[in-house]
């Protein structure tokens, strides 16, 4: 699956977020989801992106045009 549409919505907006410096408790505040979830979703983004931290995951999406 491509990287650039293997992310839902959700984990755009997850990223987005983490792109700006948030963590997980900031995000979900933010988006009215528990830190548990988010922490999901970057398992998630993770996973989909083959990244290997927070850091490589904004990389990966800035290079590739998720972001």
């Amino acid at each position: 699956m491509p990287r650039t549409t293997a992310l839902t919505a959700t984990e755009r907006e997850v990223l987005h977020d983490v792109a700006h410096g948030l963590n997980n408790i900031q995000i979900g505040v933010k988006q009215f989801r528990s830190a548990e979830t988010i922490r999901t979703h970057m398992k998630n983004i993770f996973f989909k992106l083959e990244a290997r931290n927070r850091a490589h995951a904004v990389a990966i999406a800035y290079d590739t045009g998720i972001l």
